[in-house]
């Protein structure tokens, strides 16, 4: 049992260390980019996915380079294990919730869907954007004169529980 117990800690201090050096190749080498998020899949589909933004919006071109980049450097790298891993660098994705505040600034003009921590959702315009809150402009019709009232709410980042980008096409 102890042998289990100490090859899924060295696991995890390797992933750890993995996900630091990557975070921080990302930084040194495509200062405009930065990580979203991270994972490691181990056993049959063995895989490392990145998920990574840049403010103004990332391209495919963009995610094949740093791909392509970063491949080469995890193998000079002291990374053997993970040589036949394969590796995604890709964009958050439409749909996927805002995880990083740097995140909300590409979003300000747009129609945010939050879900707050006491379960309330509330959708509107984010109009303004601080270090602990941000601010929605929110249109509401009235059922029977259909008159639209603007009002705008200020809500702490820390009564977020999800922030999703809404959709429009």
């Amino acid at each position: 049992m102890r042998n289990k117990a100490t090859l899924f800690y060295y696991t995890q201090v390797i992933k750890n260390k993995l996900e630091h050096t990557i975070n921080q190749f990302v930084e040194k080498q495509f200062p405009q980019f930065y990580v979203v998020e991270y994972s490691i899949e181990n056993g049959e589909n063995k895989l490392i996915e990145l998920s990574i933004e840049k403010d103004g919006g990332i391209k495919l071109d963009d995610c094949m380079l740093i791909n392509k980049a970063l491949r080469k450097y995890l193998e000079e790298e002291k990374y053997p294990q993970f040589a036949d891993y394969e590796l995604n660098v890709c964009s958050p994705g439409l749909g996927k919730p805002l995880k990083l505040h740097r995140q909300y600034q590409n979003h300000i003009g747009k129609q945010l869907n939050i879900t707050l921590l006491d379960g309330q959702n509330i959708t509107g315009n984010l109009t303004q954007l601080e270090n602990e809150q941000l601010t929605l402009t929110i249109k509401t019709q009235n059922k029977h004169t259909h008159k639209v009232t603007t009002s705008t709410q200020t809500i702490p980042f820390m009564q977020i529980q999800e922030t999703k980008v809404e959709v429009s096409f």
